[in-house]
């Protein structure tokens, strides 16, 4: 009887750390940022980089372009919210995206209000 609640234990540690391994590989899926204009479609692979970023951090575009945030994190949502208030996202789900169209000239901060530390930039030029 000892013996076998000895394995019940070990089979129940070892499930309980084969889920939290799947956990932190999925959520090191970052939000990507595809960028959409007049020469086509550019998308940035998110895949390696840090969990809880946007990638790229920043970004150059030409105004009237529109940037498309899309979420590549599986398990968890995040915004994006401009730092002059220009423009926020509703939260963007596990492949959801929030676009938003640049026609000014100018630096554009924002970060993701549920995880401050996720932090971005345009910079819309001529």
């Amino acid at each position: 009887m000892k013996r076998r609640n000895v394995v019940s234990f070990t089979v129940l540690v070892g499930v309980v750390v084969a889920a939290a391994a799947t956990y932190t590989i999925l959520s090191q899926i970052a939000m990507t940022v595809n960028i959409e204009g007049a020469a086509g479609t550019v998308d940035y692979d998110g895949i390696n980089v840090p969990a809880y970023s946007f990638s790229p951090t920043r970004i150059e575009v030409k105004r009237g372009t529109t940037v498309n945030w899309i979420n590549g994190d599986a398990i968890t949502a995040h915004t994006v919210s401009g730092s002059n208030g220009l423009f926020a996202s509703q939260l963007i789900q596990p492949h959801g995206k929030f676009s938003f169209t640049f026609s000014e000239i100018g630096t554009y901060s924002y970060q993701c209000s549920i995880h401050p530390w996720m932090r971005g930039e345009v910079v819309v030029v001529e």
